[in-house]
């Protein structure tokens, strides 16, 4: 296969797997705004249309073994760096670095946005189980604050479940 076909072949690849990415980012955004919104249908609908993008992601993965000969190696930063840079200047090569350009940025937001949702779930997760401990009277966490009847902190509690307090 010549270079020129082979490059077609590649930028193809790149471009599908750019709009799988922002699919993927799409989704990821959609979650963003349902966790800060109090509706759960929408967030359940949200984590299934991320679910379905990793889905189709995995799918696509598994087609870049199609380039293998291409690249000489599996599609990687490594392979595809290399295999642009040993193209000659030109709307070829400018095109492909292009390409790989758009690719790795949307890739590198997907991977922010999720670290985002990741951290509000994480912190949600933390205080709702704060609160489930305060509601069974397990006040031995570091992290339970309560208050007396003067308005002062107590240091310990007797433990009563503020259910059935």
């Amino acid at each position: 296969m010549n270079t020129e076909n082979s490059s077609i072949i590649l930028a193809q690849a790149l471009e599908q797997q750019t709009r799988v990415m922002l699919c993927m980012l799409d989704a990821l955004r959609e979650e963003h705004r349902t966790l800060s919104s109090a509706d759960l249908e929408s967030f359940e609908r949200s984590v299934r249309n991320k679910q379905d993008q990793v889905t189709i992601l995995e799918q696509t993965q598994a087609q870049l073994g199609a380039l293998t000969p291409i690249l000489n190696g599996k599609f990687s930063k490594t392979t595809i760096v290399s295999y642009i840079g040993k193209l000659p200047a030109g709307s070829q090569r400018s095109q492909l670095e292009s390409l790989w350009d758009t690719l790795q940025k949307t890739t590198r937001d997907c991977s922010e946005q999720n670290i985002i949702n990741n951290r509000i779930m994480d912190a949600s997760s933390t205080h709702l189980r704060q609160a489930i401990s305060i509601l069974r009277g397990d006040l031995s966490g570091p992290t339970v604050n309560v208050y007396g009847a003067s308005g002062r902190q107590k240091a310990n509690s007797n433990g009563q479940s503020l259910a059935t307090a």
